[in-house]
């Protein structure tokens, strides 16, 4: 449903006089920024092309997307796989998380996922976050915040929920065991040095677009 959404704007032209992008609510970011991005040429991120606004594990995925397309409608379609595994894996992590219930089944059926699954790269980010809140809910806390970590790579969300895991798990009924709280304090962090080795091969060409493209 997801694809037959923004189906309108793979076969029409974008702009005036009929703004399909617009009246069919089919924009999406993987077509937008195909050229925008340099992406047709194919250049590598940060290193050649220092135009991305996204941390580094989006740039690499829209980069190996880039060398399987010459057209913006190829290049949307060279993105559906990575988008619908990951889409997959964040369902495989909420039901790990809390089982499988019949409200998981909103995730994958609800208008969000439809109208939002290709219209950009956050689905890079949702996986690891689910697939963290996963390790997290089996008490591994140490995979929790390496995959945490990666989803901050991608997108920077999914660090945002490192604090708030580490306060939950310390209101926990047990919160007086010191060797627990002392494994969740040394473990949840360790997710912001994963997402900052992620990006340290990658030069960044100003203060202020390093901002907009650090990973944690």
């Amino acid at each position: 449903m997801g694809y037959a959404l923004k189906a309108p704007c793979l076969d029409n032209d974008w702009g005036p006089p009929n703004y399909i992008q617009y009246r069919a609510v089919c924009y999406s970011d993987l077509q937008a920024l195909y050229g925008e991005r340099s992406l047709d040429e194919r250049k590598f991120p940060y290193v050649v092309e220092t135009s991305y606004e996204y941390p580094v594990l989006t740039g690499l995925e829209m980069w190996a997307a880039s060398n399987f397309a010459s057209t913006h409608k190829q290049f949307f379609i060279a993105n559906l796989p990575f988008l619908g595994l990951s889409a997959i894996l964040a369902l495989a992590g909420l039901i790990g998380a809390v089982g499988p219930r019949p409200r998981v089944l909103w995730y994958a059926l609800g208008s969000p996922l439809i109208f939002y699954a290709f219209h950009n790269w956050d689905l890079l980010a949702v996986a690891p976050l689910a697939l963290g809140m996963w390790a997290w809910a089996r008490r591994r806390d140490g995979w929790a915040a390496f995959s945490l970590g990666i989803g901050a790579a991608a997108k920077l969300f999914p660090g945002y929920a490192v604090p708030a895991l580490l306060l939950a798990r310390w209101r926990e009924p047990d919160k007086d065991n010191p060797e627990r709280r002392s494994r969740s304090s040394s473990s949840m962090p360790s997710a912001l040095p994963t997402s900052v080795l992620i990006g340290t091969g990658f030069p960044i060409d100003s203060p202020v677009r390093g901002l907009r493209q650090a990973p944690g």
